[in-house]
């Protein structure tokens, strides 16, 4: 099974592993997190070579616009600091593995999302945190797409033996991620549906249904799994979306399947059933097409408020239903319940887009069997078929995975 590392990255802990395991039961503990220390700034300056010759130059132009590392490496070899002055801005929430904050660099306008990950103080523990960092920075910097956010650079701080910290910084800054835009902005379209805003929300849900499904289908050209697609990992500035926090993703090898045996790292509620532990306690396998089933869960919802009704809607039918207890904590468990759902809200909306868009599309995407489901290429393909008013101007390749 590919590992989700490139060769130089999987180098990284072949060297620590050689060096340190003899010295972890034998050395005091400030000594162990010295050698700790040491060793992975050697690791981190052949990762950072590695990732710098991905770092394109779109990407050079927009992190030296935001004021960051102007001259200099974006991304900052670990042990060493940046020459950039951050100021801290706000508090943007928690992603999967840190706190993410809007920060500026001094002198400059423009603000970055930073996103800063407390390294654990035990060896093992932090080794693993390392490298599922790396394996993030290195899928974000092959994916250069409109709606896929951006690495502009990486660096440590609070450099010492007690506290280590990795920090990415990411363009641009949402405004909200979707869950919070369909649940809180889009209340104008039940409260107010004629209104210029509800006019204006339901055209841009449209449209970045073939914006996710175009960046999606770039993510699998690529080779890279998303594995934990949900409305808090995207995000909106404006009109415009974003897939973010790529911490649980993978990249697969160059002969690799488009599956995989081993879990994903996943937010059960918005995960295919293949991604999920079997009831046996087997883990079962996911692929490309468990990425299709996640987005599958965001377009119901998104096509939820898109008909004039809400999330807490949704899920009151859905306990109405006596949908197993389960639907609470994973989605798939109520996916035959959608149809029912949908149903409900076509008297009001038989011959609308969104309800084509249910029966043609997402139902299709929402297929237990997983090599019944379309890929992302295919979803892309019929959008364009039924929704050309809706396209965004973003192009993905057009080829088949």
């Amino acid at each position: 099974m590919a590992s989700g590392f490139s060769s130089a990255s999987q180098d990284y802990s072949v060297q620590t592993d050689a060096l340190l395991p003899r010295f972890e039961a034998v050395v005091p503990n400030m000594l162990r997190a010295f050698l700790i220390f040491h060793v992975s700034v050697c690791s981190d300056l052949h990762f950072f070579d590695h990732i710098a010759r991905l770092h394109g130059a779109n990407n050079e132009k927009l992190a030296e616009d935001c004021g960051w590392q102007i001259g200099n490496a974006k991304f900052v070899p670990f042990g060493s600091q940046p020459d950039t002055q951050l100021v801290v801005v706000g508090y943007l929430g928690r992603g999967a593995t840190g706190d993410v904050h809007e920060v500026r660099c001094g002198g400059y306008s423009k603000t970055v999302a930073q996103k800063k990950i407390v390294l654990s103080t035990r060896f093992e523990h932090a080794k693993q945190q390392q490298e599922r960092i790396y394996k993030e920075m290195d899928c974000l910097k092959r994916l250069t797409h409109q709606h896929i956010i951006r690495l502009l650079g990486a660096y440590e701080d609070g450099v010492n033996l007690k506290s280590r910290s990795i920090c990415l910084l990411m363009y641009p800054v949402g405004e909200k991620d979707l869950s919070a835009f369909l649940e809180d902005d889009c209340k104008c379209l039940q409260t107010d549906p004629r209104s210029a805003q509800s006019e204006r929300y339901r055209n841009w849900i449209l449209q970045w249904l073939w914006c996710l499904s175009s960046a999606l289908e770039f993510m699998h050209l690529q080779k890279v799994h998303h594995e934990d697609i949900k409305p808090p990992n995207i995000i909106h500035r404006a009109d415009q979306v974003y897939f973010t926090d790529f911490s649980s993703s993978r990249q697969l090898g160059v002969d690799a399947r488009t599956s995989t045996d081993s879990p994903a790292s996943t937010t059960r509620m918005f995960a295919a059933p293949e991604a999920l532990v079997g009831d046996d306690g087997t883990p079962m396998r996911h692929g490309s097409k468990t990425d299709v089933f996640s987005l599958g869960l965001v377009f119901v919802e998104m096509l939820t408020v898109l008909l004039g009704s809400d999330i807490k809607r949704l899920h009151a039918f859905l306990e109405d239903r006596r949908v197993p207890q389960y639907w609470k904590k994973e989605y798939h468990r109520a996916v035959d319940h959608f149809f029912d759902w949908f149903e409900t809200l076509s008297s009001t909306y038989t011959t609308s887009l969104p309800m084509q868009l249910w029966k043609d599309i997402v139902m299709g995407m929402l297929r237990q069997s997983r090599k019944d489901r379309p890929s992302a290429h295919d979803v892309v393909k019929a959008l364009a078929l039924r929704s050309k008013a809706t396209k965004c101007e973003c192009e993905a390749p057009r080829t088949a995975f």
